[in-house]
């Protein structure tokens, strides 16, 4: 549990080089190994890389922070209780599921998101989605568009069916006119 959750304030982390059982990168808190977010500090804003190793969001880890972007390295099997509570997330990227594995999405992981808009499930089809168990309470996050085989490319989001890039929508307002390139992620 994230004993720092909502304390707005915090910009960042500094644990003990000597601490026995935790560590920081860049002002977040892991455990020891690094594969389990322990805190991220509330007032830090933008947007957020979650590094391939870890496979646990911890309870309360982002809980009331500044994000907006989540980008989930492969390996989270499990995003526990309030992870993302009344955080400022508008945007989920996250890869596929491992296959032999079912990902835990807590009982209101991502509470009080109101801002969540889309998730992108970046090589995952609607079909893999039921490898994904998300608990009650999580209204935001299943009110967000999902977009599924997914990317982005300039002002493009993306899906992928059949060989052929599919316009999705657009990541940003844009005024004037558009230019459709004829590839899209290397897809025509």
């Amino acid at each position: 549990t994230n004993p720092f959750a909502f304390c707005t304030g915090i910009e960042a982390f500094e644990v003990d080089v000597n601490n026995a059982n935790y560590t920081s990168v860049d002002g977040v808190i892991y455990n020891k190994t690094k594969n389990h977010v322990i805190a991220y500090p509330a007032k830090k804003a933008g947007n957020i890389d979650i590094p391939e190793g870890v496979t646990i969001i911890g309870e309360y880890a982002y809980a009331g922070a500044k994000i907006n972007q989540v980008n989930m390295g492969k390996g989270i099997y499990e995003i526990k209780k309030q992870a993302f509570a009344g955080s400022d997330v508008t945007e989920v990227n996250m890869p596929l599921v491992y296959e032999y594995e079912t990902a835990n999405w807590a009982m209101d992981a991502f509470l009080n998101c109101n801002s969540l808009k889309k998730v992108c499930y970046v090589s995952g089809s609607y079909e893999d989605k039921a490898n994904i168990s998300i608990g009650s309470f999580n209204d935001y996050l299943l009110k967000a568009t999902w977009y599924y085989n997914c990317g982005e490319e300039g002002d493009f989001i993306y899906s992928v069916s059949n060989g052929k890039a599919i316009i999705a929508g657009l990541d940003k307002d844009i005024s004037g006119q558009v230019n459709i390139p004829s590839t899209i992620g290397g897809y025509p």
